[in-house]
């Protein structure tokens, strides 16, 4: 069992150090708009780097595990609003100003 677990955290690691790469490759093809992907790159490196260290830790385990036993109910309400308050906004920012506005601009 100890095998597996080895081999599937190498593998996960290869997988977000291949991601990184594609993402590093479509910022560099992108020049000045390439940044977020450079972003997504170092974030999936930061990842992989959590999991091979942090995520074999007893602790982690546990604080995972204990994780679990909160309820789900508060969680999903939380999420719901800030996606709904993320729709709003980004509804709001794309309406088109008043044709007053524009002129006196």
């Amino acid at each position: 069992m100890k095998r597996f677990v080895i081999a599937a955290r190498s593998g996960f690691i290869a997988g977000q150090l291949l991601a990184a790469g594609i993402a590093f490759l479509i910022a560099r093809g992108r020049g000045a708009e390439g940044r977020p992907w450079q972003i997504a790159g170092w974030l999936s490196i930061a990842g992989g780097v959590a999991f091979a260290t942090v995520g074999g830790m007893s602790w982690w385990r546990d604080l995972y595990a204990g994780a679990a036993t909160l309820p789900s109910a508060p969680f999903m309400l939380t999420t719901l609003v800030a996606a709904g308050a993320v729709s709003w906004s980004g509804w709001q920012s794309g309406k088109r100003p008043q044709l007053g506005s524009a002129i006196a601009a």
